[in-house]
């Protein structure tokens, strides 16, 4: 298994305001990542205190990049995605 920070920013629909966050993943191929947001199995969350929207992968738009990194640092930061792996 492979871990990736995907650097993420959008602008919220509620608040109109620029959202910028990182979310973990640990997945066996990089397309996993684009798989899990288009079903909808990852959440984002506007930072701004007085919004704090909750938006579901399937339904926003991100721009961003994905970079490899350690297990560790993943891990510690939390998964947003976890791969299963072939069953």
């Amino acid at each position: 298994m492979k871990y990736y920070g995907d650097a993420y920013f959008y602008n919220c629909p509620k608040c109109r305001r620029q959202v910028i966050g990182k979310h973990y993943y640990g997945v066996f191929e990089l397309a996993e990542m684009g798989a899990a947001k288009g079903a909808g199995l990852v959440t984002y969350k506007c930072t701004h205190e007085d919004c704090g929207a909750s938006y579901s992968s399937d339904r926003l738009t991100t721009n961003g990049e994905a970079l490899e990194v350690s297990e560790q640092e993943a891990l510690s930061n939390g998964l947003a995605f976890q791969s299963k792996g072939l069953q």
